[in-house]
């Protein structure tokens, strides 16, 4: 799939098309966005990576983690919806990069997944 994105989508300055990425916070900084068009993921990574890097991202309404994302203008409703993303696009890229990005991320950590993880099991099993 990367390598037909890499082929079918538009090129020219500014615009980076990358597939999976091992350390996504050394580059991640520098984007003025980032789009997932995902049509089904219960809490993209890259959604809460970009918002960690205080980099606005932008992703369809069925990505769970859009819900934490502060500007509802850049959750697309459809993933289908080309025209919805332009616009997301061209709305992020006027938007600074003031610290909100990175705060909305800041509380959802490993280590909170983690306790709530052992909290649900916990609660399932009935013992400690």
């Amino acid at each position: 799939r990367d390598a037909h994105a890499r082929t079918h989508l538009p090129r020219g300055p500014g615009i980076l098309v990358h597939g999976p990425e091992a350390h996504p916070e050394r580059w991640l900084p520098g984007a003025d966005a980032t789009i997932l068009p995902t049509r089904y993921d219960p809490a993209a990574n890259s959604t809460v990576e970009a918002l960690a890097c205080d980099v606005p991202p932008i992703t369809s309404a069925r990505d769970g983690a859009s819900e934490i994302v502060p500007d509802p203008r850049l959750v697309v409703a459809d993933p289908g919806d080309v025209d919805g993303f332009a616009a997301a696009i061209r709305l992020a890229w006027g938007l600074p990069h003031d610290g909100r990005w990175r705060a909305a991320a800041a509380p959802w950590t490993v280590g909170r997944n983690a306790d709530r993880m052992i909290e649900i099991y916990t609660a399932l099993l009935g013992t400690r």
